[in-house]
């Protein structure tokens, strides 16, 4: 599980693709998942959606990036796709998460 981690921390910046997950590992996907959901509780593409996340968090408290150049830097063709998956993962808009940390 390890290696696979380490293979999503490396890609946050792109869109997940578990054929080359599966590939750099040379391991079938559909066992590489379930023994992923198994010992984690979690899916591999939820926990992808949460690192990228995570980095946009950090992009937007560590640059002046907006929405458009941060869903942009990772990966997002479409910024309002991605401020509907920050929406959903975290509760709140990424530009309302921004004027957070502005008043901070």
């Amino acid at each position: 599980m390890r290696r696979v981690t380490a293979y999503l921390i490396k890609h946050c910046g792109e869109d997940f693709a578990g054929e080359q997950l599966a590939s750099q590992l040379n391991m079938n996907y559909s066992y590489l998942s379930a023994a992923f959901r198994q010992a984690t509780g979690q899916t591999i593409i939820e926990t992808h959606t949460k690192l990228r996340m995570n980095k946009a968090i950090e992009l937007m408290r560590t640059s002046s990036y907006n929405v458009s150049e941060i869903s942009e830097a990772l990966g997002y063709p479409n910024p309002y796709y991605f401020s509907r998956v920050f929406k959903k993962v975290l509760g709140e808009s990424p530009s309302s998460y921004m004027k957070h940390l502005y008043r901070t």
